[in-house]
Order: structure tokens, then C-alpha cells, then sequence
């Protein structure tokens, strides 16, 4: 079995706990070699510059959080997805660090998340701010760690937060451009531009529960689920980003949802934002590629299915061999499926 790693501009396949941090790709190619598993690396930019063609191949890749890098990165995996398997697939990359994108796939696979509308800008409020049930939660489509992330408590607050957060930075530039054009030059004056392309930038609006004091941070290798409990703060809703986390044994039912989500997603890996409330599970957020580890990579434990219910399994993990574990898994179910 062969795959291709396909890796940044410095050669790194990322993230660890860090944004900038690499797994070890070496020692990763080491792992998949022991596992029968052959692999070639290439750097986007080899493919960008045409000093390599791929066709029929199995692409394993990485995201990254450089805003500016990304559309490149896009480019290219849009490129190659024509001709070979990416892994993960590409609407999985689409939605990295993108609520909007994740919201559209979440009601494709009917995933069991908080229902949430996504929109595009201001004016498209206009006619849906009074039917929310209030509060909700507002996200901007990007962001991580809850930046972005607030409680609303009407159609008036939801309006101002979204015309705050969707102000440009050259507001001022934008309104004596518009006064300039609307007192001299009056011919090349359009009000229509200038009264709905202002406050504009994507978003999503979330159902909010009461009443959760945390939830379940969920990282998936292929069949190895490792947990982290997350804790609101004094006075907030959020738990990502609020610091008070630790290791604690989930409910069957988060695992099992945990698990689902990982079938759905179709992905070797993923990373779970998982609420649990009086039994029910709602996935609050996920990503199937580029996200960090410090859940894995501090675990004192791991939970599996063994003989049809779940165990915990005392074991230090190590990044690279669940990263090859997942990878493994993923290749040898496919290539069962392709069997005659």
C-alpha cells in the first residue's frame, strides 16, 4: 500500500499542541513503513511549481492556520482532488476553522449538533433576527479557543454584535470615499453599495443549552477515543479556552455519540467538541484534520470498544503511532471495500 504525504513549505505535517508545531514526519514514515504502508513526501509547493504530478494516488495532508497560506494550500488540494484521494477529503479541509462551512456539512450528514443558521453578512439578518429563540450563541465562522463566541439575549443585541463584529478596519477610509462620491462625484454614486456592503463577514448563530457546566473535548484515532473534560468559567458558557480541564472517565453515551460522529465523518481522525445534558449529546463543534493535541498528548488513558463495551486502557499515547494507528485503520478498511 502506498501514500503520499503531502507537507507545507517547510516540510511540516501540522499541528501538535502548537499551531507552528510538526508531527515527526520521519519518525511517523517509520511507523507506516512497519505497517506495510510506503510513503512518498511532497511539499505543496512541489506540486504548485510542476515539479510533481500526482494521479490515482492517496494524498494524506495537513491544514494550516495561516490565513494568508491557506487559499494556496486550497488551491492545490482543490487541484489534486480531481485525479486522487485526499485524506481527508477535501470538504473536510474546507471545514477547517470555517463554523459556516461546518454548519452545511453537519445537516448533509445529519450530525447530532445544535441546530445553527449560518449567514453572510448584516443585511442578511433581515427578516430571521426576531424568529431565534433567545438566547443564542454567536460564532464567527473563524476563529478558535471561543474567540468570536458570545451570548446574545435579543434581536437588538444580535444586531448590534453583528454590526460591531463585522466592522471593517478602514471604516473611516470607507465613509469619506462614500461622502466624496456623494457630494462631488455624483455620477459614480451608488447607495445600494454603500448601505449593504459595509458591516459584511460570515457567521453563525447556534441554539444555546442552559444549565451545562462543561463539556467533552474528544480526539479520535481511527477506534482509539482519548477525553478531556472541560469546565465553563465563573459567570461564562464557554469551555474551550477557559483553562479549567482535566481527565476524567465520559459517560457511555459521549463515547458512543463519539464514535458515531467518527463514522459520519468518514475521517481517520477527529477532534470532538462534545455537550452532554441529562443523557443527550449534542456536537458542538469538529475538525477531521489540523487540530491540537494536548488531549492526547497528556492522556493517562484511552477508551475502545472491547467485547462489545467500552474499556479504558492505561497507556501513555505517543502523537506518531496514533497518528499511524488511525492512518492504518482508515487505508486497510478502504482497500477492503475496493475487494472483488
Amino acid at each position: 500500500m502506498e501514500l503520499v504525504l503531502l507537507t507545507d513549505y517547510r516540510g511540516a505535517l501540522r499541528q501538535r499542541q502548537q499551531i507552528w508545531q510538526s508531527l515527526d514526519v520521519a519518525k511517523l514514515r517509520g511507523l507506516l513503513k512497519e505497517a506495510g504502508i510506503t510513503t512518498e513526501v511532497h511539499r505543496f509547493e512541489d506540486v504548485a511549481a510542476g515539479g510533481v504530478e500526482l494521479s490515482g494516488r492517496i494524498i494524506h495532508y495537513t491544514s494550516t492556520q495561516d490565513a494568508g497560506y491557506r487559499p494556496f494550500v486550497d488551491d492545490i488540494l482543490f487541484h489534486l482532488d480531481r485525479e486522487n484521494q485526499l485524506l481527508p477529503r477535501y470538504e473536510i479541509f474546507r471545514a477547517h476553522e470555517n463554523k459556516g462551512f461546518q454548519e452545511l456539512l453537519r445537516r448533509r450528514l445529519e450530525l447530532p449538533a445544535l441546530p445553527a443558521a449560518y449567514f453572510g453578512n448584516e443585511k442578511g439578518l433581515d427578516g430571521f433576527a426576531e424568529d431565534f429563540t433567545y438566547p443564542v450563541v454567536f460564532k464567527a465562522a473563524s476563529g478558535f479557543q471561543s474567540t468570536g463566541v458570545r451570548l446574545v439575549k435579543s434581536a437588538t443585541e444580535l444586531r448590534a454584535v453583528v454590526h460591531r463584529h463585522n466592522r471593517p478596519a478602514d471604516l473611516i477610509r470607507y465613509r469619506l470615499k462614500e461622502t466624496l462620491k456623494k457630494t462631488v462625484l455624483r455620477d459614480r454614486y451608488h447607495p445600494e453599495m454603500y448601505r449593504d456592503c459595509v458591516h459584511t463577514g460570515p457567521y453563525v448563530l447556534q441554539d444555546f443549552v442552559p444549565g451545562a457546566a462543561g463539556d467533552w473535548k474528544v480526539l479520535a484515532y481511527g477506534d482509539h477515543l482519548f477525553v478531556l473534560r472541560r469546565m465553563v468559567r465563573k459567570g461564562d458558557f464557554r469551555a474551550s479556552g477557559s483553562g479549567r480541564f482535566g481527565y476524567e472517565v465520559p459517560p457511555d453515551t459521549v463515547l458512543d455519540c463519539a464514535a458515531a460522529v467518527l463514522a459520519k465523518l468518514d475521517v481517520p481522525m477527529a477532534s470532538l467538541d462534545i455537550l452532554e445534558l441529562d443523557g443527550q449529546c449534542h456536537l458542538i463543534e469538529f475538525q477531521g484534520i489540523h487540530f491540537g493535541t494536548l488531549t492526547v498528548d497528556n492522556a493517562p488513558w484511552r477508551f475502545e470498544r472491547r467485547g462489545g463495551a467500552w474499556a479504558r486502557i492505561e497507556q501513555k499515547a505517543d502523537l506518531e503511532t496514533e497518528h499511524a494507528h488511525a492512518l492504518r485503520l482508515y487505508l486497510e478498511r478502504e482497500d477492503s471495500l475496493v475487494q472483488p
